[in-house]
């Protein structure tokens, strides 16, 4: 049972609601530390756990990363660019990734997991984070240059899914 995980800029794992904690980040700790500003952005940013399958993702500057085995091991999803933030959506098993100055993407996490981008006239943007509102259903992007920006959830599959302006 995976019950938190925390990053430090390292990646640790506790399995008893935080009373111990393991460093599980093998390699990736050996990443830079982050910086929320884009530009050589290496380290972990943030870990999501898909409890249901048990895996965790983690989006780092060199990409996003997952584990099956509590760390053990991290494989690469094929999202090689400088992620600033990841968001899961466990009832529809979509994983977001914001990467700096190139847009939103979306994959199903699987063995041919595809990144698609779904940020069409956003691409250029400085992204910093990507949060759900409490029911899960829109998501939020940040920016440091256009504002905050929401997507619905379900819109993730249309051919040009359609962000509104937040604030």
């Amino acid at each position: 049972m995976i019950d938190d995980y925390y990053i430090a800029p390292r990646i640790f794992r506790s399995d008893n609601a935080g009373f111990t904690w393991s460093n599980v980040g093998g390699w990736l700790n050996d990443l830079k530390p982050p910086s929320p500003w884009g530009g050589k952005n290496y380290g972990a940013h943030r870990v999501v756990v898909d409890q249901g399958a048990d895996h965790v993702f983690v989006g780092t500057g060199a990409g996003v990363f997952y584990t099956t085995d509590g760390g053990l091991s991290w494989i690469s999803t094929g999202m090689n660019e400088n992620v600033v933030d990841i968001a899961y959506d466990p009832a529809r098993r979509v994983l977001y990734a914001a990467a700096y100055g190139k847009g939103v993407y979306a994959t199903k996490p699987g063995a041919s997991s595809i990144w698609r981008p779904i940020s069409e006239g956003l691409e250029s943007c400085a992204f910093t984070f990507l949060k759900f509102d409490a029911t899960g259903s829109l998501l939020y992007a940040g920016t440091t240059d256009r504002g905050v920006w929401r997507l619905e959830a379900a819109d993730h599959n249309a051919a040009s899914p359609q962000w509104t302006r937040y604030r």
